[in-house]
């Protein structure tokens, strides 16, 4: 299939062993060298349908390994570098399958070939794939770089473009960071958790009386009817009551599942506070 730009119309014909195809310098090449999107002069019997020679066209140019494209679709122009060019209806294609321009993205690496001042032709020589974050809670807020993309802030349920090929992920939150080697295919997502870079986590049950008593970690408020999940290190507690004395101290988590019991006595009784892990 052939697009022939003077006429700006479709073409489809034949090739056979009898047709010459030839790369730039004149040398013979078989038919799988020739790229979607190539620039060719042809020559053809046009009772036969049947391609005579085909060869690289010396007027076109070409513009290899474009990273920084940035298409107007309003008024039809490409910019690439700080050249500036028309288009009307290019070809564009991916591992050989003919795409659009929205289905491009800023993170691929094309190559570009026109004449003139015109694009006809943009080829994805490196694709993207998406990366979607699991397991992030320990970076949520925190940052995450892969390869060298700019740096994003972590969020739930995360989902990151980038180019195809082999990155180091790096997610940072204060104090814990973390690197783990990924691989990002064309067109598919990868999905990374970041469950094992960050710090380790700990099922603290907390077993308090009198009931109703509340419960502050690291100052916040928190229901305990349930295991609470704290993040491995010191954390200070206090659990209150009024009429009852008041217990404040630090709970170190250090293990997968903890259970802590803290008794408040009357603030008249002379016992203290009773506190079993």
């Amino acid at each position: 299939r052939l697009y022939e730009i003077d006429k700006k119309e479709e073409l489809i014909l034949k090739l056979t062993g009898g047709s010459d195809i030839v790369d730039k310098f004149g040398r013979p090449i078989s038919v799988d060298q020739v790229e979607t999107g190539l620039i060719v002069e042809i020559g053809y019997l046009s009772g036969k349908s049947r391609i005579g020679y085909l060869k690289p066209s010396p007027e076109a140019w070409e513009y290899i390994g474009v990273n920084n494209m940035i298409i107007d679709t309003s008024e039809k122009t490409i910019k690439i570098a700080n050249s500036k060019y028309t288009y009307e209806s290019p070809v564009v294609s991916d591992n050989d399958k003919l795409i659009t321009l929205e289905d491009l993205a800023e993170q691929d690496e094309l190559t570009v070939r026109g004449l003139d001042e015109t694009v006809w032709s943009i080829r994805v020589t490196k694709g993207h794939g998406t990366v979607r974050l699991t397991e992030c809670d320990a970076f949520l807020g925190g940052s995450v770089t892969i390869g060298y993309e700019a740096v994003q802030q972590v969020a739930e349920n995360m989902i990151i473009t980038v180019r195809e090929g082999n990155y180091n992920l790096t997610a940072e939150n204060g104090e814990y960071s973390g690197t783990k080697n990924i691989t990002v295919y064309r067109n598919e997502e990868t999905v990374v958790s970041l469950g094992d870079l960050g710090p380790g986590y700990g099922q603290i049950s907390f077993d308090i009386a009198p009931f109703g008593a509340d419960l502050f970690i690291d100052g916040e408020l928190t229901t305990y009817a349930n295991p609470v999940k704290l993040v491995y290190g010191e954390h200070s507690i206090e659990v209150s009551l009024g009429g009852y004395a008041t217990y404040r101290g630090s709970l170190k988590v250090d293990s997968a599942e903890k259970r802590v019991q803290v008794i408040l006595p009357e603030l008249h009784s002379r016992e203290p506070v009773s506190v079993v892990e």
